[in-house]
């Protein structure tokens, strides 16, 4: 058998390597949870930095966006005022075209008279003709 002494030194060594086996398990949780930690700060710190990057991103956008529509402002305006000049100037011109779209029409009323006048002229320069040479072989009488 063994004796009292052999089983306290058998327990107290049981004992130990619990304790070491427990202390080896939190050593080893104690390790995951300041892993866990670090990679949790690291993600954190990458979340932060891109959530900066958007924050200047949205800014610089912002930006743009305001120089943009000062520049369509602008455009309006200068759109507006040469619109403006272009109506002005054409009340200006409008008396000018009136005039020479009468003037026009009263061209192509002329052309059309003179027209008229050289057909009327060549059609009596062919009846007086027809007439002359009747009048003329009468005359001479080649009948």
């Amino acid at each position: 058998m063994t004796s009292p002494q052999n089983e306290i030194l058998f327990m107290l060594g049981e004992l130990k390597r619990g304790v070491e086996h427990l202390s080896a398990q939190q050593e080893q949780l104690h390790r995951q949870h300041e892993e866990e930690r670090r990679s949790a700060g690291e993600n954190r710190a990458r979340i932060h930095a891109r959530l900066d990057q958007h924050i200047i991103n949205v800014g610089e956008i912002e930006g743009k966006v305001i120089t943009i529509g000062q520049a369509f402002e602008v455009q309006r305006a200068l759109i507006e005022g040469v619109s403006e000049k272009v109506d002005r100037n054409h009340s200006e011109v409008r008396p000018a075209l009136d005039e020479w779209k009468r003037i026009k029409t009263l061209g192509w009323g002329v052309s059309a008279i003179l027209l008229s006048l050289g057909a009327t002229g060549a059609t009596i320069l062919w009846w007086a003709g027809d007439t002359a040479v009747a009048i003329m072989r009468r005359w001479l009488r080649i009948d």
